[in-house]
Parts: C-alpha cells; structure tokens; sequence
C-alpha cells in the first residue's frame, strides 16, 4: 500500500513525470472530502460496538459476527 501511495505521488508531483504522462498535482480540497468520509466512517463502526457492548441482547448485536 505504501508502494502505490509513494508510486501515486511520484507520478503525480515530480516534474518530469507529469511532462511525461502528462498529469498535474491535486489540489488540497480534493484530499479533504475522502479524509471526511474516513473519519465517519469510524466514527460510525466505533458507535456500532459501543452500542453492540451496552446492548448485547439487542438485534444488532445478534446480527454481528
């Protein structure tokens, strides 16, 4: 994983790449959205075993594995 994020960021920022393969470097708003559909996306898996451990009995948590 780390290998195609350094291959990405090669392809994507050095010069002579991006004359080559004819690419340009994203913009910073671009990086904002997926951070925030990350971070929510933990947050939601931390409150569903957070209410999976005060609920044991409930439907949810009959339906984990």
């Amino acid at each position: 994983m780390a290998i195609a994020l350094s291959l990405a960021c090669l392809f994507s920022y050095v010069p002579w790449f991006q004359f080559v393969f004819l690419t340009r470097g994203v913009n910073v708003e671009f990086y904002f959205l997926p951070m925030a559909y990350g971070v929510g996306l933990v947050f939601l898996d931390e409150m569903r075993k957070w209410y999976n451990r005060t609920h044991p009995k409930s439907l949810l948590a009959r339906l984990a594995w």
